[in-house]
């Protein structure tokens, strides 16, 4: 391990308490965590959480043309059951200042995404094409065993039933994102090649 590995490590390490704490912090601070619909189905539920956790990403994450996503912000789905459930939270969060645009995209598109997630059913077509294509300056995030590792930057996981959430260190760095050391430390860190989502 390099000395600038272990300095990230040494700074982003927490306990597992601590870590819930903070996940909790994060999704109650600007209201998300309260805004979930208990009456939707258990798979909803799940989902609504990833969206809050996803809004929560955008805020916590700078692009390289940071001025340009003040004006307009492209959230991007891989399928349209997500887009029509995000959409009246998406839609929530315009502003005079940001228009958040919601979006249904597919591989070999030219993707005009500033966040692309991409749900299980969907990663044996997008893992590959974003392997090879390698899109830039897009936050790709998934749900499946080993997105993180291969083609993504943020990958969901299940841990005792709760959402979780790992980041790879050499995609984000490769991408030209800088995500906050606050989100840093909430996520399970791994380089490529490793899986730490079980």
């Amino acid at each position: 391990m390099t000395d600038n590995n272990r300095q990230l490590s040494v700074n982003v390490k927490t306990t597992g308490l601590t870590r819930y704490i903070l996940l909790l912090s994060l999704l109650l601070s600007t209201g998300l965590g309260t805004s979930l619909s208990y009456a939707a189905t258990p798979g909803d539920r799940e989902y609504q959480i990833k969206l809050a956790f996803l809004t929560n990403f955008i805020s916590y994450t700078q692009w390289p043309n940071h001025t340009e996503k003040l004006n307009q912000f492209n959230f991007c789905t891989s399928s349209d059951r997500f887009k029509e459930l995000a959409t009246p939270h998406i839609q929530s969060k315009n502003s005079a200042q940001r228009n958040f645009v919601l979006l249904k995209v597919k591989p070999g598109e030219e993707l005009q995404c500033d966040l692309l997630f991409v749900l299980t059913e969907d990663a044996d077509i997008w893992q590959p094409y974003l392997a090879e294509s390698k899109p830039g300056s897009i936050l790709l995030v998934g749900e499946r065993r080993g997105f993180a590792s291969s083609a993504g930057i943020i990958n969901f996981f299940l841990a005792g039933n709760k959402v979780r959430f790992e980041i790879n260190l050499d995609h984000l760095e490769s991408s030209g994102l800088k995500i906050s050391s606050r989100l840093l430390r909430l996520a399970k860190l791994i380089r490529s090649g490793e899986n730490s989502d079980d």
